[in-house]
């Protein structure tokens, strides 16, 4: 897909529909039930942390717009220093119920059946057409580089819970990856 709004347009649009609780709580509800699937094939987790450390286990989690919105209602952007999620603290996700959707979904090791890459699929699947129900722009971004790019807003800039129409998902944030 190729994102042709530019970058004010795609702010303006994300205040409107990103700043929307009704639309931060349908994501939250997708989640829930996408955690129901997931737990159905009972993944093995190590509580190792291997997950958040992009570098070490080569892997790369991507995030939608409206699950950014999700972790921005949460807490407050932070820069990745690392190849790590800098969310994860001692060895544990801090963002656990705000998390993004790739999050969820891969445990290590992989299953063989690779159910992870067909339940992901069909999950944002779903989260996309949120944002098409309300007019949330689709952009699909590398998670520490969205990071790093909301990181650069400036330091009184309103984050954490939504607050009166107003969350760091207002942001002037240049880009929040390219749209695929």
């Amino acid at each position: 897909m190729t994102d042709t709004m530019d970058d004010h347009a795609w702010r303006r649009a994300v205040r409107a529909a990103g700043a929307d609780p009704a639309m931060i709580a349908e994501v939250r509800r997708l989640y829930r039930l996408a955690d129901a699937e997931i737990a159905s094939h009972r993944p093995a987790c190590r509580a190792c942390g291997a997950c958040c450390d992009f570098q070490r286990s080569k892997h790369r989690l991507y995030v939608t717009t409206a699950e950014v919105c999700v972790v921005l209602s949460a807490v407050d952007p932070r820069r990745p220093v690392t190849g790590r999620c800098p969310y994860q603290l001692d060895g544990l996700c801090t963002i656990r119920d705000a998390r993004p959707l790739g999050c969820r979904v891969f445990h290590c090791p992989p299953t063989p059946d690779d159910w992870q890459g067909r339940l992901y699929e069909r999950w944002l699947g779903r989260i996309k057409r949120v944002e098409a129900r309300f007019g949330l722009p689709y952009r699909y971004g590398e998670w520490l580089a969205t990071l790093g790019r909301l990181a650069e807003l400036p330091a009184n800039w309103p984050a954490g819970e939504v607050r009166g129409g107003s969350n760091a998902c207002e942001s002037g944030v240049d880009s929040v990856g390219g749209g695929q």
